[in-house]
């Protein structure tokens, strides 16, 4: 009862709260079939303990993750169709086995319902049932009876031998969670007593006697228990989502201990598999995960073509120019026509060309092989003209050596250092430096000998 009333007030002050927010922000031309809606739902959980709580929430994540998968298949199949491609089936993870299992006709949640209106109904019977009517389900297991299970399943932590009898394990479209069916049929009862919701209907407080009207129950009525109410808002929040145009954003943290500059492996590849992000690479990779407008495949790879200029011309439609770079890359490769079967790695259409990985990796290939043959012909082009205007420099610098050297064996210091000024100045403007140019460092060695031996010889002279 303490457990009921305070969940029932919750929702009652998350209702009033959203209400209110939507009458502040509200105003009498905005209309209803025009808005934002921002749905927070837990990740998948699978927790030591798992009950009723964990069922719901997983069983959330299941129908989020049908429409997120469906949706995600539907855009890519309409693009395929806009863009005039071959259809091509794509394979997708379909949890809808899971759905039924859960929150189907006699599902797991139906049966739950059918153990509460049940005389003398218990978990135990409830999880019976389920063993019974599940045996031959391929998502559905009973487990073993003792500690191995436990340890399989739990992470080792003992729950008491009593609770063996009520496990049972659902393999969700993240993985297999064991499930304890403790207190689930109080739990799916979970209503506010009649005497309850009339005691907080006199409340003092303004707020909660305006979320708990009198009289709000009819006498006699049968209550829907918490696992229909919530099938029924899930089924309407779904119906929903079907009229919308929704965008997903999936949180993953780095790790559990909530540090910086930390991040953990493992944790992150778990949370990659329950919020679905794993399948959704699988639906990339399916079909052509490679998808670039026509004018940017050719801007990317036209150099691959630039032995066969006729190609790329401007004058051809970029459609017709991506097809004739592919049918090159396949020559070039050896792989065959990508645009034709058996292959079909890539097709182009009205304003994007599509490819399979195999054909993007060939065209990566060739395109960095062009570059690698550029890079090699710019290097010698930069080296041949570094060289020969090195050979130029040793030219002028052996001629003016020769020249001071003349003039010092003349003690001609004015003479020599002129030209030792004209030498340094020849070598600013030849911007040739000796790291680049091995061999040039004894002649810089040479300039700065001839500089010591003017100043020596002008001491000398002035002594």
């Amino acid at each position: 009862t303490r457990d009921s009333l305070t969940k029932a007030l919750y929702a009652a002050l998350f209702d009033e709260l959203i209400s209110t927010l939507n009458a502040v922000l509200g105003s009498p031309e905005i209309r209803e079939d025009r808005f934002i809606g921002f749905l927070d739902i837990f990740g998948f959980e699978c927790f030591v303990f798992n009950s009723f709580e964990q069922l719901c929430i997983n069983f959330t994540n299941e129908r989020i993750q049908m429409h997120f998968i469906d949706a995600l298949v539907k855009l890519r199949q309409e693009e395929y169709r806009s863009e005039g491609i071959e259809a091509a089936h794509i394979d997708f993870p379909d949890n809808s086995a899971q759905l039924k299992l859960i929150g189907g006709k006699g599902g797991v949640m139906s049966i739950l319902d059918d153990e509460c209106s049940v005389p003398k109904g218990s978990d135990g019977g409830f999880v019976e049932k389920l063993h019974r009517n599940f045996q031959a389900n391929a998502l559905y297991e009973k487990p073993k009876l003792g500690k191995a299970a436990r340890a399989k399943f739990t992470g080792g932590e003992d729950l008491g031998r009593s609770m063996d009898a009520l496990q049972f394990v659902i393999t969700h479209y993240a993985g297999q969670v064991l499930y304890t069916g403790h207190k689930w049929l109080d739990k799916n009862r979970g209503f506010v007593h009649p005497d309850l919701s009339a005691l907080l209907a006199q409340s003092n407080s303004r707020l909660i006697e305006r979320m708990f009207p009198a009289n709000a129950e009819v006498a006699g009525a049968k209550r829907d228990t918490i696992g229909f109410t919530f099938r029924t808002s899930l089924a309407a929040l779904s119906a929903e989502m079907m009229k919308t145009t929704q965008q997903y954003i999936r949180c993953v943290k780095p790790n559990s201990r909530k540090a910086a500059g930390y991040f953990d492996g493992q944790f992150v590849t778990k949370q990659l598999r329950y919020t679905g992000v794993s399948a959704v690479v699988e639906i990339q990779r399916s079909g052509y995960p490679v998808v670039l407008p026509n004018t940017e495949l050719v801007s990317r790879y036209r150099c691959i073509a630039f032995d066969a200029p006729q190609l790329i011309g401007k004058e051809i439609r970029p459609g017709e120019v991506c097809k004739n770079i592919l049918r090159h890359a396949g020559q070039l490769s050896g792989e065959g026509n990508f645009l034709e079967k058996p292959l079909l790695t890539a097709q182009v259409g009205h304003t994007k060309t599509f490819l399979k990985d195999s054909a993007h990796a060939v065209l990566e290939f060739l395109k960095y092989g062009v570059y690698e043959r550029a890079a090699i012909a710019v290097q010698a082009s930069v080296r041949q003209r570094l060289h020969r205007r090195a050979v130029a420099m040793l030219r002028v610098h052996t001629a003016a050596a020769v020249a001071v050297r003349d003039a010092l064996a003349a003690r001609d210091t004015a003479q020599a250092s002129t030209l030792v000024d004209e030498l340094s100045v020849a070598w600013g403007k030849a911007r040739l430096r000796a790291g680049v140019v091995w061999w040039l460092q004894p002649l810089l060695a040479e300039l700065g000998d001839l500089e010591v031996e003017i100043t020596s010889m002008e001491e000398g002279l002035e002594a």
